[in-house]
């Protein structure tokens, strides 16, 4: 793998659900955290997932001019800071936004003095950041769990309603089920269950008690990660 490439783990072109407004959503493969509890185990291992130029999920990126911006996830995001930034960049030239689900801290992150850090944080409006700690439940529309923190990097985002959390549920043409956005909150007894907004195959609905796990397949249109089906649910990050 080069400077100029990715190891991608799953590509969502549209989602409402991971970050404000419509956006692409690019979760990259591998993860040094570990974290307990984690909702992408799959996407840990850095020799999984699929590689793909900077250039061509650029072009993926920023052919739909119906999306706001993009979220990278994972994975960790930051172990491919030096590709990432590239394409971070790109999207960001092209009047896009650039949101980050991170599980470094954002000290940790800020102490780095690699150029691949350097330049992503440069290139990013918005991070979560923060390891995934499943004891400490949080009911934000972006983050996972309480320890996590905003990180507003530019002004695109201040100010604007980042809610509510939201999991998406889409079928595909061939059956296969897709489910993605933050972890539903599951100590609500009953469960209850928002009506869905419907359209273009997709349900919206405010995050509530899902059981079981359902399969997150790649929806890459040009080479695509092997065999996805049993995969957890992807999420922002955790």
């Amino acid at each position: 793998m080069t400077a100029a490439e990715l190891r991608i783990a799953a590509f969502l072109p549209h989602s409402r659900a991971n970050g404000p407004g419509l956006r692409s959503v690019l979760w990259v493969q591998g993860c040094p955290l570990c974290c307990p509890g984690c909702f992408n185990p799959d996407f840990l291992p850095f020799d999984g997932g699929w590689v793909e130029t900077v250039a061509r999920v650029a072009d993926r990126i920023l052919s739909d001019p119906d999306t706001e911006g993009v979220s990278f996830s994972g994975g960790e995001p930051f172990s491919q800071a030096a590709p990432l930034s590239e394409l971070a960049e790109r999207v960001r030239t092209a009047g896009k936004g650039v949101l980050i689900f991170t599980g470094c801290t954002a000290a940790s992150l800020n102490a780095r003095a690699d150029i691949g850090t350097r330049r992503l944080l440069a290139a990013a409006d918005l991070l979560v950041a923060g390891p995934y700690r499943r004891e400490l439940a949080s009911r934000h529309p972006l983050l996972v769990s309480a320890n996590q923190e905003l990180v507003f990097l530019t002004e695109r985002y201040r100010g604007v309603d980042l809610g509510p959390r939201r999991t998406e549920i889409r079928i595909a043409g061939d059956g296969e089920t897709i489910i993605t956005g933050l972890p539903p909150i599951r100590d609500e007894s009953p469960p209850s269950y928002p009506s869905p907004t419907r359209g273009e195959g997709t349900i919206t609905m405010d995050a509530a008690p899902i059981p079981g796990t359902l399969s997150f397949p790649s929806t890459w249109t040009g080479e695509r990660a092997s065999d996805r089906k049993g995969a957890p649910v992807a999420q922002g990050h955790d």
